[in-house]
């Protein structure tokens, strides 16, 4: 649903298939068991986002980077 998925980087079409209906929700479940590309594509794409923004590298990216802005700070 789009509360749900609210606060998370995916756009509907392109991550995921959002639905707030139960009709729009068997419809589009009915068009992900039928095509597989969709679901390929859909679950390639959320992927990506997930490894850019959840994993173990880019949590030390963050943690890094605010890291070094707490010791830019206390150096100023």
């Amino acid at each position: 649903t789009t509360v749900g998925a609210e606060g998370l980087p995916f756009t509907d079409g392109t991550h995921l298939l959002l639905a707030d209906v139960a009709d729009v929700f068997a419809e589009r479940s009915v068009d992900l068991i039928r095509s597989l590309e969709m679901r390929q594509n859909l679950a390639n794409r959320a992927r990506s986002v997930v490894v850019d923004h959840y994993s173990w590298a880019a949590a030390s990216r963050t943690f890094q980077s605010l890291c070094s802005n707490l010791r830019e700070k206390q150096l100023a």
